[in-house]
């Protein structure tokens, strides 16, 4: 096709012999400012034509030029489509046999789903060479067509459609729907949907396809780098490490910078209420990456708008997937693998590291000593220990399986999801976190469409054993410090002249943590554009952890005592929003006005039991039983928060 645009005036002054019928175009585009449009075909193998003319019409410029050629022309605002030249295609009827049947002649007319003509719509035989154009009418005519070819039609911001000539009988009626594109993917914001092309606030949107791709315990890993202004940072690669999120910077010195966390239109926690996790721990952690639809990151005052002031550093909505109609359809999707370090620094090796100790203490003129200085006076500096290659090697070990059952028909769609997950740590030690997931959703809806209900529920068990601290810090030790161990297999504490690094592994974590987060909507139409609806909210989250530091993991010189720490969590939330949506069509407009209400409760309960002095490590092995029969001193806190009822009109 050939499009092309100028403009100064309405009259026409050329002159030429044996031209191309493009360069008349050409000239008239550059002194009317009208367009052309049309295929090349229609002009590919027309004559030449000679042309003298001086302030003529456009008009009279083209019927002259065109006439010759078999071609007609129509002007529409300020475009001049080229068609080919027919009787009035509107009465025409034919489209079987010319004679031996062998080619046919077609006619149709070309509208969009509101009926509204098409003109300039490129139609064309598939795997052909035949094509024309829609006329002003949006009629097309095409000679001499197999009786069983396809017809390619297509406009600009339309999908392609295709039509089969076969046994359709006088003129055809097609029908073009508008495409959606990239603007046009739905976007979810608070009480409704949106997409690019209407949206008046910032909102960027990850979908299913791009968290899938990543293997990811955590959703937040898999936004990572794909929203403008929002900043993600792990506090370490341990599984289920916490997490630092800031929508568009800091925002707050004091009160915290975490956005809004809504699953399913419940509020969700943005922070751990109290975790004694290695990583630190996040509540998104509890929530499979496999069940989320789409990820709606809200950045302004949209956000703020709806929500008030606890979106005040943003909104991060989460919409988790819904069932689909079509025979039912079971997906497996099964992944494993390994994680390693990726970097290694170079550090210096005992040679170089000794020379450099001296030096320093050289230069300061400071004496050396044991107490300063144990690994030039103490230890055996003909020793190497490469502590990155001993500390964190190995190979944190990743396994998921997840399997979706779906399917439905018209009124009733539903799907449910199963998912395990495992991971453990590049630690030369045993430890994982384990989770197990079940989510379901059913969708129904009356015959007439008026009355529709979605249920949908996530639920996930979260099993942590790990190790109480990081041992990545440690790979800073000096190249000859002593080994870990002595000869009978016990921690090696050199005199007291370094902290084992090892001696954390023995130290361990539990965590189990129960979530569920459920909603029910259900809306009716009472008239035309008039639609009530409820939307209703339950989460419960529940978190027990323990933590031990045996005596066998201190060093015995400072007389040391076991201890274990015990945390009970429980945050939950409930909320109801009654709405009420119109919408209506006023000519090229589209009104929509919502009414609705929010009404919420969030408690949450925490709980720290510290525990101290055990004279034994005995008392450690099922601290459960009965954690406090051997404690001296502890301390009991409680932490609540009722949050008051709240209204959106």
């Amino acid at each position: 096709m050939h499009i092309s645009a100028a403009g100064y005036s309405q009259t026409v002054t050329f002159s030429g012999k044996n031209v191309p019928l493009q360069t008349v175009f050409s000239s008239i585009e550059k002194q009317t400012g009208l367009s052309f449009f049309f295929n090349y075909t229609l002009i590919r193998n027309t004559k030449p034509v000679t042309l003298d003319v001086k302030d003529a019409s456009v008009d009279a410029v083209l019927h002259t030029v065109l006439q010759e050629a078999g071609l007609d022309f129509y002007i529409k605002g300020k475009t001049i489509f080229i068609i080919g030249r027919h009787t009035d295609a509107a009465t025409s009827t034919i489209i079987i046999g010319d004679g031996d049947g062998s080619v046919i002649m077609v006619t149709g007319k070309v509208t969009d789903e509101h009926g509204q003509v098409l003109a300039g719509a490129s139609v064309s035989v598939k795997n052909g060479k035949e094509g024309t154009l829609t006329n002003e009418k949006g009629i097309f005519v095409l000679k001499k067509v197999a009786p069983d070819a396809v017809l390619e039609i297509s406009f600009t911001g339309y999908k392609l459609t295709e039509v089969h000539v076969a046994g359709e009988k006088g003129m055809l009626a097609v029908q073009l729907p508008l495409a959606n594109g990239i603007l046009d993917a739905p976007q979810v914001i608070a009480y409704g949907t949106t997409s690019d092309r209407l949206s008046t606030a910032d909102v960027t949107v990850v979908k299913a396809a791009d968290i899938a791709m990543q293997p990811v315990d955590n959703v937040l890993q898999a936004i990572e780098g794909r929203v403008p202004g929002l900043f993600i940072t792990q506090s370490s690669g341990l599984p289920g490490a916490s997490y630092t999120v800031q929508i568009r910077g800091q925002n707050s010195i004091q009160n915290g910078n975490a956005p809004l966390y809504v699953v399913d239109g419940i509020p969700y926690p943005s922070e751990m209420l109290i975790n004694m996790s290695p990583g630190g721990g996040n509540p998104l952690d509890f929530i499979n990456p496999l069940d989320i639809e789409s990820v709606s990151v809200l950045k302004d005052a949209d956000a703020t708008a709806i929500y008030g002031s606890r979106a005040a550093n943003g909104a991060i909505l989460i919409t988790t997937k819904k069932g689909s109609g079509g025979k039912t359809r079971l997906d497996l999707n099964v992944q494993q693998g390994a994680g390693k370090t990726p970097l290694r620094v170079q550090w210096m090796d005992t040679p170089e590291y000794l020379a450099m100790r001296h030096s320093a203490f050289n230069n300061d003129n400071v004496p050396a000593t044991v107490a300063n200085a144990p690994d030039l006076l103490y230890w055996d500096t003909t020793r190497y220990t490469n502590w990155q290659k001993t500390l964190i090697n190995g190979a944190a070990r990743y396994q998921d399986a997840q399997a979706n059952l779906s399917g439905g028909n018209a009124n009733t769609q539903y799907m449910l999801s199963g998912n395990y997950h495992r991971e453990t740590t590049v630690f030369p030690l045993v430890g994982s976190n384990q989770n197990g997931a079940v989510h379901i959703s059913i969708s129904n809806s009356s015959a007439d469409q008026k009355f529709k209900l979605t249920a949908t529920g996530n639920y996930m068990v979260n099993n942590r054993n790990l190790p109480a601290a990081d041992l990545t810090p440690a790979i800073n030790l000096a190249p000859d410090a002593p080994p870990v161990r002595n000869a009978d297999g016990t921690l090696n504490w050199a005199n007291s002249t370094w902290g084992n690094p090892i001696a954390s592994t023995l130290a361990q974590y539990r965590g189990q943590t129960n979530n569920l987060v459920s909603n029910i909507l259900i809306s009716y139409q009472l008239l035309t554009g008039l639609n009530i609806k409820s939307s209703l909210g339950y989460s419960n989250m529940q978190t027990t952890e323990i933590s031990t530091n045996p005596i066998a993991a201190q060093n015995p010189a400072y007389a040391p005592l076991g201890s274990a720490n015990f945390t009970n969590n429980n945050i939950h939330d409930w909320i109801a929003e009654p709405q009420a949506t119109y919408n209506i069509k006023l000519g090229a407009h589209k009104l929509d006005a919502l009414l609705g209400s929010t009404f919420e409760e969030s408690t949450s309960l925490g709980q720290i039991l510290y525990g101290g002095n055990y004279t034994s490590d005995e008392l450690l092995t099922d601290p459960l039983a009965a954690p406090f029969q051997a404690v001296n001193s502890y301390t009991y806190s409680e932490y609540k928060y009722n949050a008051a009822f709240g209204k959106i009109n």
